[in-house]
């Protein structure tokens, strides 16, 4: 229960839940929405400067937990998580070796992982998770192989 007594200006509002902790993401995010929850709606006006409303979680998001390090060494490397949905909506996350991340459940997701002097990587099936479930994942970087220098040919 929370008393936000007076700290609203007057005017309409929508109530968003989240509790990342337990695993609750933020549904006002698109990543995260489902378009089947409601929300909260507020309107406070001067008749009515205070209300009582009762704010529910949404759906409990998969969990992507694991860590991004180097092929040989097994050192943690830095890296950008960065996954989107059939609908085009994104979500991304600086790591430095270990990450846990929320997921919007029962979505086929694509996942990208950016390394700097590593490269890209893409896994080749969608990532899909139910709701609560915890899934682990470790990807192994490996170095970017250079190019070796054109050799100088003479033209006959």
């Amino acid at each position: 229960m929370f008393d936000f007594r007076g700290s609203f200006p007057l005017g309409a509002y929508q109530l968003y839940s989240r509790k990342a902790a337990d695993g609750y993401p933020d549904c006002s995010d698109s990543f995260y929405a489902d378009s089947s929850v409601e929300f909260s709606k507020l309107n406070l006006t001067k008749d009515h400067p205070s209300a009582t409303v009762t704010v529910t979680m949404g759906e409990k998001a998969g969990v992507l937990v694991g860590r991004v390090v180097d092929a040989k060494t097994r050192v943690p490397v830095k890296a950008k998580l960065v996954f989107w949905d059939g609908n085009g909506n994104d979500h991304s996350v600086f790591v430095n070796g270990k990450f846990r991340t929320l997921l919007p459940p029962e979505k086929d997701l694509t996942m990208m992982v950016i390394m700097p002097g590593y490269g890209t990587q893409s896994p080749v099936a969608p990532l899909r998770l139910e709701p609560g479930q915890e899934r682990r994942m470790d990807i192994l970087a490996s170095k970017q192989q250079d190019s070796p220098p054109p050799r100088n040919r003479r033209l006959k």
